[in-house]
């Protein structure tokens, strides 16, 4: 086995399934905030750029094990003995190293790319791994360069059985007393301003963003840092229409504004989205909202279409009442 490892190609799908690394490029939506920030663009590059290659340490004979209980998890040129285990999917090896560890803090030391035992664990998309690091007291809230935590990578890379391994509480066969943390912010925002949520839109994968919203602690609403979009407006500028169902089942505020007031319904209709500007309409959403430059809804409505969607919206709302769920 060679002893070099480049981390993205350890991870064998991980420019086709962690978009960040290669983002399509997007046209510019032109409706007040909603374009992608050079923030995020820059940050897209510097995350190629900085996965360089590691050291694989090559795995111990029985009879070369250290007699030092922590040296196989302090990292050497780069990664340790658990973060080789976990790079190359060996579960066996992996779990019999965090079940041996002799403290939970060694579960969280850090490669030299700024990933920890977890991130690994979830971005090799191994959910065992995952749980038995939460079990054996791994930390669920450390951050990679990019502000990441364990969870905001899971639901990029659309990983839900690992989701559901960071987010499902400890039964009292698994608290064995090593698991210190009292509570994980589901709502936390990355370095780039984005929560899990924003990054599970994003990406398009809709059963992690089904699987959040069924959590009681979760901000539908919450903006993201950088223009204020929620996640129905990140759904709508991606044109992600089964994210965007999903949200409004899950009574997304359809009058959230960014911070400079463009509202879900600013979006749809300058995207020229007909269905979903007739479901935001039918949900109560208010056609005289105003953005900061003075923009209304209906300076928007370019095509006959959308005009005629608004107008007949605004009729059947103004008889039935808008629909609440």
């Amino acid at each position: 086995m060679s002893n070099t490892y480049s981390l993205p190609d350890a991870i064998d799908d991980i420019t086709q399934k962690c978009p960040s690394l290669s983002l399509e490029d997007r046209e510019d939506s032109g409706i007040g905030s909603m374009t992608p920030s050079d923030l995020e663009r820059n940050a897209n590059l510097d995350r190629i750029v900085d996965a360089q290659t590691i050291r694989v340490r090559p795995s111990k004979d029985a009879g070369e094990l250290p007699s030092d209980p922590y040296e196989l998890y302090q990292p050497v040129s780069g990664i340790s003995e658990l973060h080789s285990a976990i790079l190359n999917k060996n579960q066996e090896d992996a779990i019999d190293l965090i079940e041996s560890c002799p403290e939970p803090t060694c579960l969280d030391l850090f490669t030299t790319e700024v990933h920890t035992s977890l991130h690994l664990a979830v971005y090799m998309n191994l959910p065992d791994v995952v749980r038995f690091l939460i079990v054996y007291g791994a930390n669920l809230n450390h951050t990679d360069k990019l502000g990441n935590t364990p969870l905001h990578t899971a639901c990029e890379l659309g990983r839900l059985d690992c989701v559901r391994m960071i987010l499902l509480p400890l039964d009292e066969q698994e608290n064995i007393g090593l698991q210190r943390q009292t509570s994980l912010d589901i709502n936390q925002r990355n370095y780039l301003g984005l929560a899990p949520l924003h990054l599970a839109t994003i990406h398009d994968k809709r059963d992690v963003v089904s699987y959040l919203l069924s959590q009681p602690e979760i901000d539908t609403d919450l903006g993201d840092s950088t223009y204020g979009r929620t996640a129905l407006h990140h759904a709508l500028e991606r044109r992600h229409r089964d994210c965007f169902k999903r949200l409004l089942k899950s009574s997304a505020n359809v009058n959230a504004t960014t911070y400079d007031g463009c509202s879900p319904l600013h979006l749809a209709v300058g995207l020229e989205l007909e269905a979903e500007t007739r479901h935001l309409m039918t949900r109560g959403a208010n056609v005289q909202l105003i953005t900061s430059d003075d923009t209304k809804v209906c300076d928007l409505a370019k095509s006959q279409k959308i005009k005629d969607a608004l107008q007949y919206s605004s009729l059947l709302v103004r008889h039935q009442g808008p629909k609440l769920r």
